[in-house]
């Protein structure tokens, strides 16, 4: 993620909040500049998953995988969740 990016911005907002109530799953976030430099932020901001050691889910940009999202790339928890969902990543019983 980058701060100055507004999806990734909003991104880690809501990741923030499932992070807290799917305590059955591990999320983590890095800075991109600090890992890749030459990362092109056109794949900004992207969601790996892995289960059991392995991708599974390659996100990237995670904006162009959630159907619901608005022209200026705004989305909302829902969107977010009901996408890892879809991906097996969180539990849809849960809330």
């Amino acid at each position: 993620y980058e701060d100055e990016i507004t999806p990734c911005a909003l991104l880690n907002q809501h990741m923030t909040v499932l992070a807290q109530t799917m305590d059955y799953c591990s999320f983590f976030q890095m800075k991109m500049s600090e890992i890749k430099p030459n990362f092109d932020p056109i794949g900004f901001p992207c969601v790996l998953i892995y289960r059991g050691g392995k991708e599974v889910a390659n996100l990237t940009p995670i904006t162009e995988h959630i159907p619901s999202r608005r022209a200026d790339f705004r989305f909302t928890i829902e969107d977010v969740k009901n996408l890892l969902e879809s991906f097996g990543a969180v539990n849809p019983n849960s809330s």
